[in-house]
């Protein structure tokens, strides 16, 4: 079987008997692969996470157990203070990543470790549902250039004198590359002779621009006194010869470090160009009239993402109808497909009452499908899909899709701070704040509703009073979790004269607004305390909740 006629799925579960071989030749595969030479730990580690996932016991792959198990930690150990069982994951997952690109391309199963846990994620190859044909293959990637903007990365200019830093710096717009090609309505020029060349990139942007069909040149240099190394970023329009986005990081270097560094340098990179509000996104919708011309798909998900900071139900409506149009004109366009699975999904849970809920999650259910059939690593189509799943009920699907997301793209701060909505809606607390902090560590003016998960927390841990800071005034337009939390806070403390009055007000707008908002409420699928303490709220602020 070649690639070419192949798709990675993920399994169903990492304790099904079925692939349990397939699995275990994979890690012994990679055990002896060049990349794991003379890395016993690194190798132990692996075989660790591995067996205790076939055994199902991924609930015990903690840091405090692997840094016994694994690392030989006494019992105090504590792994917020030594953080080797981190460092040593960081270098884990890149050098997975290192092997599945170059001689493990074509493995029937890869074993990933997403950033964020420790737990593995296991993928198989199986037969593709359908091959196009070389005419039809064609078409496709002249619809996806069409349609997505491009970004050469230039090799990072070594400004040192030794090998090591050049050594570094390599290393550097590797991952920079890396991390880049998970943003999949992004297009990366990352050819041998842009990345691995000598440094000297041509200072002539239109030649850069003619030769590779891009918009943006991302290059950066690298610079090193002592311990101190300095990488620069920049990201340039080669229209206009703007800088696009600028940074400059300042890390202590060791060899134990380097490829920590690296990692996390590469991280804030994707995350601040090509994530959804990224510099190459809002550059791109103070576009001039007509310069996006060419990429009409392209600027209808600048629109979606534009909305999602703030989103309304008559802007989902109206853009839903536009991807519509676009899947009719580009119907293999994966992004196009998500978007109307995640448009589907945001008006069943951004209204009160849910807008034709059945059937708005069947077809979001359905696009999101056809969104991961056409392009198995498109980590939107898998948000797209957990989102369906998780609002759906079906919980053990949408972790699992999840996990597949965000293995595919662990800088898309957008599903990292929705899972954690997720995660806290269920009572899993630790977690959601934990993917909470990851997805603010990732972008510099969060939406409002990425701290959705940290308010149900607030609420769940019974902290009524910061609930209601940091909602303020509700109206019957708020967000659904606003109205939600706050009403039941208002109701928590005795605040009758407002509650009251966002009831009367609501009611008005909304004869069946009590039935409707319970509704509502529970595609979010509350834990049973939680659902207990939201209807013992409003109960106190004089809401009659129906019997359903």
């Amino acid at each position: 079987m070649t690639a070419a006629t192949q798709a990675l799925i993920a399994l169903p579960h990492a304790s099904d008997g079925n692939i349990r071989p397939l699995v275990e030749a994979e890690l012994a595969r990679v055990r002896a692969h060049a990349l794991f030479k003379d890395t016993t730990r690194m190798k132990r580690f692996l075989s660790y996470v591995v067996t205790e996932a076939l055994e199902g016991r991924e609930d015990r792959l903690k840091g405090y157990a692997i840094g016994l198990e694994v690392f030989d930690r006494a019992d105090d150990f504590d792994p917020q203070a030594d953080t080797i069982v981190r460092v040593q994951a960081g270098q884990l997952r890149r050098r997975l990543d290192l092997y599945y690109a170059s001689d493990g391309k074509d493995a029937p199963v890869r074993i990933l470790i997403p950033k964020g846990r420790y737990a593995p994620v296991f993928e198989v190859r199986c037969e593709a549902p359908r091959l196009e044909s070389k005419d039809e293959r064609s078409t496709v990637v002249g619809i996806e250039k069409m349609n997505r903007p491009g970004i050469v990365v230039l090799t990072f200019q070594n400004l040192a004198a030794d090998n090591d830093t050049k050594y570094f710096a390599e290393g550097v717009t590797a991952e920079v590359v890396n991390a880049l090609v998970q943003f999949r309505y992004m297009r990366i020029v990352a050819r041998t002779a842009s990345v691995m060349d000598d440094g000297k990139a041509s200072s002539n942007l239109s030649e850069i621009a003619k030769a590779y069909n891009v918009q943006f040149a991302l290059a950066g240099n690298v610079r090193r006194a002592g311990k101190l190394v300095r990488v620069s970023v920049n990201l340039i329009s080669v229209q206009t010869g703007e800088h696009v986005y600028s940074k400059i990081f300042d890390r202590e270097y060791t060899p134990e470090n380097l490829f920590e560094i690296q990692e996390e340098i590469a991280s804030h990179v994707a995350a601040s160009v090509a994530a959804p509000f990224g510099a190459i996104n809002r550059y791109n919708r103070r576009a001039p009239i007509g310069r996006l011309s060419s990429m009409k798909a392209y600027e209808a998900l600048l629109k979606f993402y534009e909305m999602s900071i703030s989103p309304t139900a008559s802007k989902a409506e109206g853009l839903l109808s536009e991807f519509e149009k676009i899947i009719i004109d580009t119907p293999r366009f994966s992004s196009a497909w998500a978007v109307i699975s995640l448009l589907n999904t945001l008006l069943v849970t951004l209204q009160i009452p849910s807008s034709n809920p059945e059937t708005r999650l069947k077809t979001a259910l359905s696009t999101a499908r056809r969104a991961v059939e056409i392009d198995p690593e498109n980590a939107l189509a898998f948000n797209a899909l957990f989102q369906a799943n998780f609002h759906s009920g079906n919980f053990d699907i949408a972790d699992e899709v999840a996990a597949k997301s965000i293995a595919l793209n662990p800088n898309d701060y957008n599903m990292l701070a929705y899972y954690a909505i997720a995660l806290a809606s269920r009572g899993n607390v630790e977690n959601a704040l934990s993917f909470q902090s990851a997805a603010l560590e990732l972008v510099a003016r969060p939406p409002l509703w990425f701290h959705t998960s940290s308010l149900i927390c607030k609420f769940q841990d019974q902290d009524f009073v910061t609930v209601i800071n940091t909602v303020g005034e509700i109206t019957p337009d708020s967000p659904v979790a606003i109205q939600v939390l706050g009403l039941s806070s208002m109701g928590h403390l005795s605040m009758t004269e407002q509650a009251q009055d966002f009831i009367k007000k609501s009611l008005s707008a909304n004869p069946d607004y009590a039935k409707h908002v319970y509704l509502t409420m529970m595609y979010f699928h509350p834990n049973p305390e939680f659902k207990r303490l939201i209807l013992e709220g409003w109960r106190k602020a004089g809401l009659d909740i129906p019997s359903l």
